[in-house]
């Protein structure tokens, strides 16, 4: 009875830890963005996760498509369960987690001018927390051979850069009680201004066995793998 009574109160502890995270990164959010985030979880879990391993409950089905994703990675082979982002695309969150490119173009560095060297300069706007916008460049300095240049103008065109500045990791800072995963996460945020490549990250959940039932982790793995992918 008292070992019962112990385990009863272990998991109240645990719940009510559980939705104060919820509650404070939502808070934080905001109700329509939430709804939205909510929506994509959602269509994700019952087009893809449902459809493909319908005889798995939603955390191993999560793992199973992690594993799934990292072996056609390691193997080169073609990656069939892929997702459609048009959605996410449409969405005004996508501007409060990521920053959306603007131009990617070869040109005179506009950082260091008086060097005269030229550049691959992208150039992306953002959502600040209140909803402003904000404009900043990164530029690459790699490549002599013109084939080489075009390939990694190519690549930036479709790589994803993190808003560090913006209301979603904001709102994850919030969080009280973060989970190991969560502080790996925004820390590396903090000290490189990037996230970790879709197969990198799918590695260290699989390698860490972090709980994949976990409210945050499962946006995370939506929002910066599968829509990565």
């Amino acid at each position: 009875m008292k070992k019962n009574l112990i385990l009863i109160l272990l998991f109240l502890v645990h719940f009510n830890i559980f939705s104060q995270n919820q509650t404070e990164f939502e808070n934080s959010f905001g109700i329509k963005n939430v709804k939205i985030l909510n929506e994509l979880i959602r269509d994700f879990e019952e087009d893809i996760l449902s459809k493909n391993y319908s005889t798995l409950s939603t955390d191993k089905a999560y793992e199973s498509y992690l594993n799934d994703y990292v072996g056609s990675q390691l193997s080169n082979k073609e990656f069939n369960t892929t997702v459609s982002i048009k959605k996410f695309n449409r969405s005004r969150i996508k501007s409060l987690i990521y920053c959306n490119i603007d131009t990617v173009y070869v040109g005179p560095s506009e950082r260091a001018p008086e060097i005269n060297i030229r550049a691959i300069i992208t150039k992306y706007k953002c959502l600040d927390t209140e909803g402003k916008s904000l404009n900043a460049i990164i530029e690459n300095y790699c490549c002599e051979k013109e084939f080489d240049t075009a390939e990694l103008t190519k690549k930036l065109k479709t790589m994803f850069y993190i808003n560090n500045r913006g209301l979603f990791v904001k709102s994850l800072k919030k969080v009280k009680n973060k989970s190991n995963f969560l502080k790996q996460y925004l820390e590396r945020i903090e000290i490189t201004n990037e996230i970790r490549q879709p197969l990198l990250m799918s590695l260290l959940i699989l390698e860490n066995h972090y709980n994949l039932n976990d409210y945050f982790l499962k946006r995370i793995i939506l929002l910066n793998i599968v829509y990565r992918i």
